[in-house]
């Protein structure tokens, strides 16, 4: 369950990099700092949602 529930994590921050505006212009910019911190913060809305979601099972 472990493997699953990083896999959806992952599948969920490649999602929010290939649409949110904000990440495609830091990447565009090479803001290597700030690239990183929404990262970090994509990997953190994704689990919320998971661990939200795990709670039900």
């Amino acid at each position: 369950m472990e493997l699953k529930v990083s896999e959806a994590i992952s599948r969920q921050v490649a999602l929010r990099k290939q649409t949110d505006s904000c990440y495609q212009k830091t990447v565009l910019i090479g803001d290597a700092e700030k690239m990183l911190g929404l990262e970090n913060c994509f990997v953190y809305m994704a689990r919320e949602a998971v661990f939200e979601c795990m709670v039900y099972i």
